[in-house]
């Protein structure tokens, strides 16, 4: 993992990854408790929904801090993607 050591001392990005994580994996083990799943099916699917979202949110974050530090950090609203001229629209006859 090569991130830049302006962004690889900060840890607020992976609690905020663990946080979310555990907030979807609560939500789905409060959905199978209240439907009356077995409880090791429960755990089963709950650890797999925090596992899953942990993975996918890591490699995002990943991704962007990477991208970050290369010096991609453009703005998505950037004169490259504004439109160069519109139409007028004149009320004429």
């Amino acid at each position: 993992m090569s991130i830049c050591v302006r962004f690889g001392r900060r840890i607020w990005p992976f609690t905020i990854v663990v946080f979310v994580a555990g907030f979807s994996a609560f939500l789905t083990w409060l959905t199978l408790a209240s439907a009356g799943v077995a409880a090791h099916v429960n755990f089963g699917w709950t650890t797999a929904v925090f596992l899953g979202v942990v993975t996918l949110l890591l490699v995002y974050v990943i991704n962007c801090l990477r991208r970050h530090c290369a010096g991609g950090s453009r703005d998505s609203g950037s004169s490259q993607d504004a439109p160069v001229s519109r139409p007028s629209s004149s009320g004429g006859a």
